[in-house]
């Protein structure tokens, strides 16, 4: 009989252990799913900022080359005035 009161308290104690170990888990596992998220967020939200960068350079890029195209038709106006 002893032996059996020693048993059932070793087995509520292991019980209540993997009880709690299991919260443990479930804890982090929730944590885990939140990081998860918030880093996809932060992803599409760096995304966004990145195409919008390069939309910006390419516009840039255009219009540096239209004033470079636009300077040159000038200069080649004047030399054929002087002319």
């Amino acid at each position: 009989m002893q032996q059996t009161q020693t048993s059932n308290s070793q087995q509520t104690e292991q019980f209540a252990y993997l009880k709690e170990r299991v919260r443990g888990l479930e804890s982090d596992l929730e944590k885990a799913l939140r990081e998860k998220t918030d880093a996809a967020c932060e992803v599409r939200r760096l995304t966004a900022m990145q195409e919008g960068l390069e939309r910006e350079m390419k516009e840039l890029k255009v219009k540096e080359m239209s004033q470079k195209g636009d300077s040159q038709t000038v200069s080649a106006t004047a030399q054929r005035l002087q002319s």
